[in-house]
């Protein structure tokens, strides 16, 4: 390349780099973030954390024909039990809560959210759903009436409740 040819191209760089974009401008980002609570039962010996986010997940538009990601809420619960050297990821959870969303202050939806898991968490331990932006603000995600059991082995009169404090999000987005 010339010297009038990279010239050229460092002046055309420069001059992109400092005229303002406008592209997501009018879509802003939607609130990210993560909060946990943790519980223990009476006796200390078994524990529930629930961790709350504000997330994007994949999602598939039929009408667009196109896979893209779409704002979304997730509950992530972990219960452990103690054994005689540490703590045991090894625990199985039950749980319910009231999950709800505020914009500004205002709320804009609540819903009874749960979940089990199997000791060997095997399985997926969070739940998530999609929800509607409705602007640019402050959004708030609480998650309290929490109800949560922790067990070693999931076995019938196995479980232990466990008392974990609601616990609130909050983010600025969409």
């Amino acid at each position: 390349m010339t010297r009038p040819r990279i010239a050229g191209a460092l002046l055309s760089a420069l001059a992109l780099s400092v005229i303002p974009s406008t592209a997501g401008a009018a879509d802003p980002e939607p609130p990210s973030g993560c909060e946990s609570t943790t519980g223990y039962s009476k006796d200390g010996s078994f524990s529930g954390r629930l961790t709350i986010c504000f997330t994007k997940e994949k999602t598939y538009s039929s009408s667009e024909g196109r896979e893209g990601m779409s704002p979304a809420v997730s509950v992530k619960s972990e219960c452990r039990h103690k054994t005689l050297l540490a703590w045991s990821d090894q625990g199985s959870c039950k749980w319910t809560g009231d999950l709800s969303m505020k914009k500004d202050g205002v709320q804009r939806w609540k819903e009874r959210w749960g979940k089990a898991t199997a000791a060997t968490h095997k399985g997926d331990r969070t739940t998530w759903g999609p929800y509607r932006c409705r602007g640019n603000g402050i959004y708030a995600l609480t998650l309290d009436n929490i109800d949560m059991k922790s067990s070693s082995s999931g076995v019938v009169g196995g479980w232990e409740p466990v008392y974990p404090k609601p616990v609130t999000l909050t983010a600025k987005g969409c």
